[in-house]
């Protein structure tokens, strides 16, 4: 028996106190025959678990005090296992391991940082930028930092993927870390929840899954569409989502579109949504772009010449995510290949993005910007006049043409006129020459080939 105490001992310094707590405390010594030592469990539950997650931490002391044996068996106790046997059993267990949680309220509870998902510290209130199509997100999420009490719950924001919302969940986390680290959050994905839930139903250990969520103050719950017709794990997060609810804790919740078109999701989950606030945020504008590209230009400490910011704000319009994407790309290649971010380059960097994003340009377009810039006619650009002020602007349309388009120069040469490949070629030479000579003109034609890109 004091073999046992001694084991008991050495095992609860080199596991965490819960564990110790929840399994092997339960554990009571029965006898040592032969090589074998003989412990008993109050549940077969208890029993298993302590053989298949501690059983390395009890041989190990049992080697120190006990030499000679070589083998445990854990067996169930020797009471008679009647249904209210067992559950006092399970219930004194849990108590105690509720008693040790209350004692340590000032820290949290180690089973959090395995339950959430971690936060990137890049993202913060100072570096989100905010207009009317994301303004009631984020003044809704920044409040929560700031008040003691919850006022809309739960919030839920919805958008396409890359607008913002995953930056304003780890916003708050950062912002709370900072300011309030005594508020316990939990960030996770509803992927991560599903199969940390599905884990614990396998190892017949729901409860301690249930019990790492309730030592939180505020639960964010990112991208809940993917548990939409995962029945078990939508119904373990309403009643999880309803318990802080209930209990006056922050919900906040996130989803690819509004939750209640999302096929699938969990009627509970929904109805409990509808009695919150429910935000969408919507597709960034040019100017918001714009804006996010300049303010992420400075934390790269990237310049960029004039207009090439315009230009990938105007052809870059999925999403924000992308639009950074981008930008990081062309930092590394600025910095790795020692190459000015011109327009020029950025065409040849970002080829692979802007044929996705970019709408094919039509030739068309590109003679009305240049009539337009040059004060002449489109009829007059396709037409045989040979007056020099109408010559360049046809030579200019034919040079930008063949920058911005994909047409063959065969192709270019039809659609002025029927002209053939041959007038292009000299076109584009001529233009080429005109540009060495001429600043004054060259500043003009660039112009004109940023606003055609713009279109």
């Amino acid at each position: 028996m004091e073999c046992w105490k001694q084991i008991q001992e050495t095992v609860q310094k080199s596991i965490k106190t819960s564990e110790y707590l929840s399994w092997i405390a339960p554990l009571s010594f029965d006898k040592i025959d032969l090589d074998t030592l003989y412990l008993n469990a109050p549940t077969r539950f208890i029993a298993d678990w302590a053989k298949r997650n501690f059983f390395s931490h009890l041989i190990s002391a049992v080697n120190t005090f006990c030499p000679d044996v070589k083998d445990i068996k854990i067996n169930v106790g020797t009471k008679k296992l009647t249904p209210k046997v067992i559950a006092e059993e399970i219930q004194q267990s849990q108590n105690d391991l509720l008693s040790f949680e209350s004692q340590t309220q000032s820290h949290p509870v180690e089973t959090i940082a395995n339950i959430g998902t971690k936060t990137l510290s890049k993202f913060t209130f100072d570096s989100f930028v905010k207009d009317n199509s994301n303004a009631l997100a984020f003044e809704s999420i920044k409040r929560v930092a700031i008040q003691e009490t919850t006022t809309f719950n739960p919030i839920v924001i919805h958008s396409l993927s890359g607008f913002g919302k995953t930056h304003l969940l780890n916003a708050l986390a950062n912002e709370l870390e900072a300011t309030h680290s005594n508020k316990r959050v939990i960030y996770i994905s509803a992927n991560k929840f599903m199969y940390s839930f599905l884990k614990a139903l396998n190892e017949k250990d729901t409860y301690r899954f249930k019990q790492s969520f309730k030592s939180a103050d505020i639960l964010m719950i990112d991208d809940i569409q993917f548990i939409a017709g995962k029945e078990s794990t939508a119904k373990e997060l309403f009643h999880i989502i309803d318990d802080y609810i209930t209990n006056g804790k922050q919900v906040i919740i996130t989803a690819n579109g509004s939750p209640f078109l999302i096929d699938g999701l969990n009627d509970n989950i929904k109805s409990r949504i509808a009695s919150g606030l429910v935000v969408d945020i919507l597709p960034a504008n040019y100017d918001l772009r714009l804006k996010i590209l300049q303010s992420k230009c400075k934390v790269l400490n990237l310049e960029l010449q004039a207009g090439v910011g315009e230009f990938i704000a105007s052809k870059i319009t999925t999403s924000i995510r992308e639009l950074e994407g981008a930008l990081n790309r062309i930092s590394a290649h600025t910095i790795l290949m020692n190459e000015a971010p011109t327009l020029s380059n950025i065409r040849k960097i970002l080829s692979d993005i802007l044929a996705v994003n970019t709408k094919p340009l039509n030739i068309q377009d590109i003679k009305r910007v240049v009539a337009e810039k040059w004060n002449v006619s489109v009829s007059d650009i396709d037409s045989e006049k040979k007056q020099k002020d109408i010559v360049i602007p046809r030579q200019i349309a034919m040079y930008i043409s063949k920058n911005l388009t994909s047409k063959s120069l065969p192709e270019i040469g039809k659609s002025f006129g029927g002209r053939d490949h041959a007038t292009v070629i000299y076109a584009v030479k001529k233009v080429r020459e005109l540009m060495l000579t001429n600043p004054q003109i060259e500043t003009l034609i660039n112009e004109a080939e940023r606003i055609c890109s713009n279109l």
